[in-house]
């Protein structure tokens, strides 16, 4: 019994700093944030402060808008008394490839990097793998931080293939948000 404890302890008094430092390291990181068709987006945009940036949406309510540009960019916001609650980006033109997140620093472009770029960057993710009519969407979940507050951030990429494949593939689409919810299983950390 002594000797478990033993060991636990050592273990512990092992990884406690290791933990303290990445917390540490992810406190002092800079706000994430989105760049949308040239505009800076946060998590503490809001519905009116979205409208001014991107203009009368295609569709719009209390809680919803969506805007969609000539090339290929939709754009979908969610709310929740006003606030920003999620924000997805899907883009339908592989050519274009300004639009980005930045999370903990590192900036991920749709059209531009894959899974596995991404990953490099971020370093801790978890995965998902969905398959429908033979096609498969496969998606990394980061967590990301405003003013000190943390959130989710997903990527998406879609087309046929095995795992292996799916992280090849540029990602297409993003969310991020407080409603942006991974199922916490395949992750690397």
């Amino acid at each position: 019994m002594k000797l478990s404890k033993s060991i636990l302890l050592a273990s512990l008094l092992v990884v406690t700093p290791s933990v303290f430092a990445k917390n540490a390291d992810l406190a002092n990181a800079p706000d994430d944030f989105a760049m949308v068709a040239g505009k800076k987006i946060t998590i503490a945009d809001t519905r009116k402060t979205l409208i001014q940036k991107f203009g009368k949406p295609k569709a719009d309510s209390d809680s919803y808008s969506n805007w969609e540009f000539q090339n290929n960019i939709s754009i979908t916001a969610n709310y929740e008394d006003g606030a920003l609650a999620n924000l997805g980006v899907n883009s339908l033109n592989p050519s274009i490839t300004s639009n980005y997140v930045l999370v903990g620093g590192e900036k991920i472009y749709l059209n531009k990097d894959t899974i596995n770029t991404a990953l490099s960057k971020v370093k801790n993710a978890c995965f998902e793998n969905m398959t429908s009519g033979g096609e498969s969407m496969y998606d990394m979940f980061s967590d990301a931080q405003y003013g000190g507050d943390w959130y989710k951030t997903q990527f998406t990429t879609l087309g046929k293939g095995n795992v292996k494949a799916l992280r090849n593939i540029k990602i297409s689409s993003f969310n991020f948000g407080y409603s942006v919810e991974s199922s916490q299983k395949n992750c690397n950390y």
